[in-house]
């Protein structure tokens, strides 16, 4: 029953809450854009829902990470393409709106479209400002993708740069290197 449900919906993220319910990111064909919502297996029907924020378009320039933090009961989402995160509690409401160090505000994008404005598609490669996230305790770990102004080029390519922040107040708390494994950098 739980299978069925899932493979009628369009989703491209979700994580389990508990077993009554659970997150999706979806992306909703009237909004023209994606939204997480809070969902039970047994219901077609969302409980919640949180709109994001969209910047030129509302399907690529939201795209991100939905991680889920079961020792807070919470949900993070970190924007792909900005340097931004959301914090969100098992409702989701809105706890906290985080910014990365990073200083690309605006998603660096170009979108195209075919028939008409029906399809839409990267015109080229997007500038990737986040690439992966955690939560751990207190704080929440992003692996950045861009090299710091101060940041050694030998250095940032040989290792993921991992920046961490509070989880309570979103501010900045360190920085640190996390080895290569077998030559590859961390990867989702």
């Amino acid at each position: 029953k739980n299978a069925d449900f899932l493979t009628n919906q369009r989703f491209n993220q979700s994580t389990a809450l508990s077993p009554e319910s659970f997150f999706l990111r979806n992306d909703d064909a009237h909004l023209l854009q994606n939204v997480i919502e809070k969902k039970r297996p047994d219901s077609i029907r969302y409980e919640k829902r949180f709109i994001l924020e969209k910047q030129t378009d509302g399907i690529f320039s939201t795209d991100g990470i939905l991680v889920h933090s079961p020792d807070h009961k919470s949900v993070l989402y970190v924007y792909y393409y900005r340097n931004r995160f959301l914090c969100l509690d098992s409702n989701l409401n809105l706890k906290l709106t985080g910014k990365t160090i990073d200083t690309n505000s605006f998603a660096k994008i170009k979108v195209a479209t075919l028939n008409s404005g029906k399809e839409a598609f990267m015109a080229k490669p997007p500038l990737f400002v986040n690439k992966l996230a955690a939560i751990s305790g207190n704080y929440i770990y992003i692996c950045s993708c861009l090299k710091a102004n101060n940041e050694d080029a030998d250095s940032f390519r040989a290792y993921s740069v991992l920046d961490v922040y509070n989880r309570e107040n979103g501010r900045y708390a360190f920085s640190f290197y996390l080895p290569s494994y077998q030559g590859n950098k961390a990867s989702g």
